[in-house]
């Protein structure tokens, strides 16, 4: 198997295996998953964005994010009020819940982002940012330059 093979799925796994036990201890603590306070996160740092630059910022189709968004406004942790100069195009925007949410929420992934960079130094953990912020940009929109089978 070549390495690169190996490296996509080593992080398929790490990720899956994260997300799985953060997903466990919000639902039990906040009773929200980890999409969901992706989108929480991203609307406090971007307060009133659009669905549109939601879905780009969070790197998910807006089919996606219009099924998180609409069960986050049923649960009460956002609301989407219109623009005033286009009716059509809506923002999103936290509630007070979504805000309690979020600042519960910070010692939880506290703990997270804690016990992966445990037993590592900073230098280590600075390769692995830069390695993976280098993943990221090379992939982000490049999936039409994937060699397609003949």
């Amino acid at each position: 198997m070549a390495k690169e093979t190996r490296f996509a799925h080593l992080i398929h796994l790490a990720q899956r295996s994260l997300f799985r036990a953060v997903d466990r201890s919000l639902r039990a603590r906040l009773d929200i998953g980890s999409a969901q306070l992706g989108v929480l996160y991203y609307l406090h740092e971007h307060p009133g964005c659009t669905l549109g630059a939601l879905s780009r910022g969070l790197m998910l189709n807006n089919s996606a994010i219009t099924g998180v968004v609409g069960r986050m406004r049923e649960a009460g942790l956002v609301e989407r009020q219109p623009l005033p100069n286009d009716r059509r195009t809506a923002r999103v925007v936290l509630t007070d819940r979504g805000r309690a949410v979020v600042q519960d929420a910070a010692p939880l992934l506290n703990h997270f982002n804690e016990t992966i960079r445990h037993d590592f130094t900073e230098a280590e953990l600075d390769t692995v940012r830069r390695f993976l912020e280098r993943v990221i940009d090379r992939f982000s929109d490049h999936h039409e330059d994937m060699p397609h089978e003949q």
